[in-house]
């Protein structure tokens, strides 16, 4: 990347694909000079005023990271993501009111993207918790849990089970995440999107659950299935995603992650899909109908080699 720009010092695209490596890389100064240099460049290049306005928030500098969102937004009104990142600009800088209407606007552009979904309901939370009394009282979600991981119990439908091995799947290592093996999985991460009754009502069950546990609403981000069967399993992971991890949002304390065990499988072997938990270690052994539901940060695997199908729902959700 570095020859390229010394081939094409005057290309605002090539700098503005430095300074996305080098944002990459967290060296933030040095992206920031580089975006500069593109606008420069190409003074009506909203996409590269965006991601400056990025680079300065994770600077610490909210107020010249609104000024750079609000450049992106004039330059091109129908950048929904320019739209987002103004509104969390906005907010980080104590304006909810203003906030909410970027978000608004985002969400008008792209009804369908999931980040700005769960940024609006945050926000309409936020100012309806500002408004209210009760505000002030409002706790750590976490406190809430009676322990962690916070394990319950459901019946399982024999019909549930049915209805997700009739559905389109993919193999696990297609997944391309912490899942590997050999198994199948959902093909996206919106299961409790399809129209079977049974999955409405499953999910409309496990949402309830989700709510007692966090003693708040919440957004559903993913959900999904997986059936492991032998030599399969997950690594070492946590379910955070780079939005989780934008500074003053504090998303990360909100998330977390459930799994619904439908089917234990065979247990009676050497691997038999212990769930292994870090920070501290435990380790669970599932069984039918188990739930677990745990912090988003905190780090899980599991390793299955049993010779009957696991089969289990996983759903990560944001408390409000």
């Amino acid at each position: 990347m570095q020859k390229a720009i010394g081939l094409a010092p005057s290309d605002a695209e090539t700098q503005y694909n430095l300074g996305l490596v080098l944002q990459s890389l967290g060296k933030f100064d040095e992206a920031e000079a580089t975006y500069r240099q593109a606008i420069t460049l190409k003074p009506d290049f909203a996409e590269a005023r965006s991601n400056l306005g990025n680079t300065l928030q994770e600077l610490g500098r909210l107020e010249e990271a609104e000024e750079s969102y609000r450049h992106a937004v004039a330059l091109r009104p129908d950048l929904a993501l320019a739209h987002q990142k103004l509104g969390i600009a906005l907010y980080l800088n104590g304006d909810i009111d203003s906030a909410l209407l970027a978000m608004e606007k985002a969400n008008y552009i792209d009804p369908n993207s999931k980040p700005i979904t769960l940024l609006l309901r945050l926000l309409k939370s936020k100012k309806s918790i500002k408004k209210s009394k009760l505000g002030v009282v409002k706790v750590s979600n976490l406190a809430r849990f009676t322990s962690n991981p916070l394990i319950l119990n459901r019946e399982v439908e024999a019909e549930f089970i049915a209805s997700l091995y009739e559905m389109i799947s993919r193999e696990l290592d297609e997944a391309k995440d912490a899942r590997y093996g050999n198994g199948t999985c959902s093909t996206d991460f919106n299961l409790f999107d399809d129209n079977r009754h049974i999955v409405k009502s499953v999910a409309q069950d496990l949402t309830k659950i989700m709510m007692d546990a966090v003693k708040s609403e919440i957004y559903i981000d993913d959900s999904f299935f997986n059936i492991l069967r032998p030599g399969s399993g997950t690594t070492v992971h946590r379910h955070i995603n780079s939005l989780d991890n934008v500074k003053g949002l504090v998303l990360d304390k909100k998330k977390y992650s459930l799994v619904y065990y439908l089917s234990k499988g065979d247990q009676n072997c050497r691997e038999p899909g212990i769930l292994k938990l870090y920070d501290p270690s435990e380790d669970i052994l599932p069984h039918k109908g188990m739930i677990t539901i745990i912090p988003a940060t905190r780090r899980h695997s599991s390793i299955y080699a049993g010779k009957k199908d696991r089969v289990m729902v996983g759903v990560n959700f944001y408390s409000l």
